[in-house]
């Protein structure tokens, strides 16, 4: 959990700051290794999770008043609405889950800082948090421009260029995440 605060901390620079640090090694802010790490790891959780449970995830319902579960939709990239909602409730824990109801990808710019926030957050703890596969998180949707209302694969292609893998692996990790959720 210490990891994904950190993370989560890092993405609360301001752009400038981390645009900086990217230009000082001419390197993405977030190294290819790092992100093929937590997107691998996703992967194998939400493979094992789909082929134990199919496309319906079971969320458990907060256990005492101390407790609680926020269910959040459409974030579209635009990272700072999520980095708003974590200050606003709440960092994801056990105690303080999410549940992302899919269309994280596509439109803004920063689909893949918000998919890896909440991968390592999950895989630190994995009752923080849970997400759905909306209809943006499908290859004909990634593939258009961003004025055509998609873009993750091409801001994919942007931050690690010449990376075919890394969007193929996004596209089978998408196709492992349940389509619904049924809380309690």
């Amino acid at each position: 959990m210490t990891q994904a605060h950190a993370f989560y901390f890092h993405l609360c620079q301001t752009d400038e700051r981390r645009r900086n640090a990217a230009r000082a090694d001419d390197a993405p802010a977030i190294s290819k290794r790092s992100v093929y790490e937590v997107i691998a790891a996703a992967y194998e959780l939400y493979d094992q999770r789909a082929r134990d449970h199919g496309a319906l995830q079971s969320v458990p319902p907060p256990a005492s008043k101390a407790e609680s579960l926020k269910v959040c939709g459409d974030t579209h990239g635009q990272l700072q609405d999520v980095l708003w909602i974590f200050d606003e409730h709440g960092e994801p824990s056990a105690t303080n889950a999410y549940l992302f109801n899919g269309d994280i990808a596509d439109r803004g710019k920063h689909a893949l800082e918000i998919f890896l926030l909440l991968f390592a957050y999950q895989l630190a703890e994995p009752r923080s948090v849970y997400i759905n596969r909306g209809n943006h998180e499908q290859r004909d949707l990634n593939e258009r421009p961003f004025s055509a209302g998609g873009g993750f694969a091409w801001e994919i292609r942007g931050k690690y260029p010449h990376d075919e893998n890394l969007v193929e692996l996004f596209q089978r990790l998408f196709n492992a995440l349940p389509v619904a959720s049924v809380v309690g």
